[in-house]
C-alpha cells in the first residue's frame, strides 16, 4: 500500500535504515527514559538509607533504557548512589514482582522504579507491606491513585502528546518521505516526573530546588540524557549508567544544593522607608522563592571608601554576587 502513510514505534532509525525505508514509512521513537532519569533525580533526594532499585520486565535496549535512566537520574544527584535491580520477565504476573521488590526491600532499597506493567501493583503491595516507609516509581501513567501511600511519583513518558503530534503531523501532511521522529524531554512536555502530591513534603525546598534545577536543564539540552543505542556513551545494556562520567553529560553533583551567596549593601537600614528599605524587600522576595540564596545585608555605609573595603572583604569570603 504505497499511498497509506504508515509509522511504527519505538525505533532509533539509523543513516542506513532510512537509506532503506520506502518514503511511505516513518520510525518514531520517543525517549521515554528521559521520564525515569528525572524520576531518579527525585528517588535520590528522598531516599533514606542511599538505596534505590528497580524492578524490569524483560532485557531489551528500549526497556533497559528505563532503569538504568533511572539510575543514571539518581547519580546525577550522587554518583555513588546504591542501586539494585531485577529483571522479573514478565509484564503481568504480580506475585513473581512482589517477591522480587521484596528481595530489593531486604537488601536496603527504600524507592524502587517500576519497569513493569501491571506486575506493578506487586511492587506497591510489597511497599505496603514493609515494615518502613518503602517508595514506589510505576511507569507510563500518573500512576497516584493506585497506592497514594507508597507512589511516590511516576515516569510519565509523553507517549499521549506524540501520539498527538504525530497525527497532527499526518494530517498537515508534514511527516515526509522515510522520516525519523524523535522525542524526548527537549520538544515533548509529557515526559515528565509527576506531581508528588501530598508527597510533596518529602522534597524539602532546597531539595526541590534541586530538582526544578536539573529538570530545568535537561529540557534546555544542557544535561544530554543518553540513547539506548546511539552515540558515544549509550544505557541501553544492563549496568550501563554505572559507567557513565555524569559530569560528561552535564550534571554537577554536589553543586547543585550550594548556597548562592549575596551580599547587599546600602546607605540606609532594612527599615528606613525609602531606598535601602525597598531593596532590602526584594532580596528578601528572592531568598523567599528560592532556598539557596542566602542574603547579607551591610548596612549604613555612607563613604565609597566603605563600600570598596566592604565589598572588597565579601568577595575575598567568596559571596557569589555583590548589590
Amino acid at each position: 500500500f504505497p499511498d497509506t502513510q504508515v509509522c511504527l514505534a519505538p525505533h532509533h532509525a539509523s543513516a542506513d535504515m532510512l537509506a532503506a525505508t520506502p518514503d511511505n514509512l516513518c520510525w518514531i521513537d520517543i525517549d521515554q527514559h528521559n521520564a525515569n532519569f528525572l524520576t531518579g533525580v527525585i528517588a535520590a533526594l528522598v531516599t533514606k538509607t542511599g538505596k534505590i532499585g528497580s524492578i524490569n520486565g524483560f532485557e531489551f535496549p528500549a526497556l533497559t533504557r528505563q532503569p538504568e535512566g533511572f539510575h543514571l537520574g539518581a547519580r546525577c544527584v550522587n554518583p555513588d548512589i546504591g542501586f539494585s535491580q531485577e529483571y522479573v520477565n514478565t509484564w503481568t504476573d504480580t506475585a513473581v514482582a512482589k517477591a522480587a521488590t521484596q528481595a530489593l526491600i531486604a537488601g536496603g532499597a527504600d524507592v524502587i522504579s517500576s519497569s513493569t506493567d501491571s506486575a506493578v501493583l506487586g511492587i506497591i503491595d510489597a511497599a505496603q507491606e514493609a515494615d518502613s516507609q518503602v517508595w514506589v516509581v510505576p511507569a507510563y501513567y500518573d500512576s497516584v491513585t493506585l497506592g497514594p501511600d507508597v507512589v511516590l511519583t511516576s515516569a510519565v513518558h509523553g507517549l499521549a502528546e506524540a501520539a498527538t503530534m504525530m497525527i497532527e503531523r499526518a494530517f498537515a501532511g508534514e511527516i515526509g518521505p522515510a522520516s525519523f521522529h524523535s522525542f524526548d524531554a527537549t520538544n515533548n512536555p509529557g515526559i515528565v516526573a509527576a506531581s508528588l502530591y501530598d508527597n510533596a513534603d518529602e522534597l524539602d525546598a532546597a531539595s526541590r530546588a534541586i530538582f526544578d534545577d536539573i529538570d530545568a536543564r535537561v529540557r534546555s539540552g544542557a544535561i544530554a540524557i543518553p540513547d539506548e543505542t546511539e552515540g558515544a556513551v549509550t544505557i541501553g545494556a544492563v549496568g550501563s549508567a554505572a559507567d557513565v562520567d555524569v559530569e560528561s553529560i552535564g550534571c554537577t553533583p554536589g553543586t547543585a544544593g550550594d548556597p548562592y551567596r549575596v551580599a547587599l549593601f546600602s546607605p540606609g537600614t532594612a527599615d528606613d522607608l525609602s531606598w535601602s528599605h525597598a531593596w532590602n524587600d526584594g532580596a528578601e522576595l528572592a531568598a523567599a522563592a528560592n532556598p539557596l540564596i542566602e542574603i547579607t545585608h551591610v548596612e549604613l555605609l555612607n563613604e565609597p571608601d566603605a563600600y570598596v573595603q566592604q565589598g572588597s572583604a565579601f568577595a575575598e569570603e567568596g559571596f557569589d554576587f555583590l548589590l
